[in-house]
């Protein structure tokens, strides 16, 4: 069981304090906001299908859940984008 899966996506801001990451699902609709710990890189899995491991919790101000990240697992059914 996963706390979040999507496909891994860059965010986008203006706002320095807005999430790097973000899951979305095959419509390209943000699922999860994903924050990694320290010791994680998210680099190598952009644009892959993740589950994503760790402490979630719903971020009021983007109004969306949000996730971080502990452990990530590649998913069948990646998809490059």
């Amino acid at each position: 069981m996963y706390d979040a899966t999507g496909i891994l996506k860059p965010v986008v801001s203006k706002r320095s304090d807005a999430p790097q990451f973000a899951l979305v699902n095959d419509r390209g609709d943000v699922v999860s906001f994903v924050t990694p710990t320290p010791d994680l890189n998210l680099q190598p899995y952009l644009g892959q299908r993740i589950g994503v491991n760790g402490t979630r919790e719903y971020n009021q101000e983007f109004r969306r859940a949000h996730v971080a990240a502990g452990r990530i697992t590649p998913l069948e059914g990646t998809m490059r984008r």
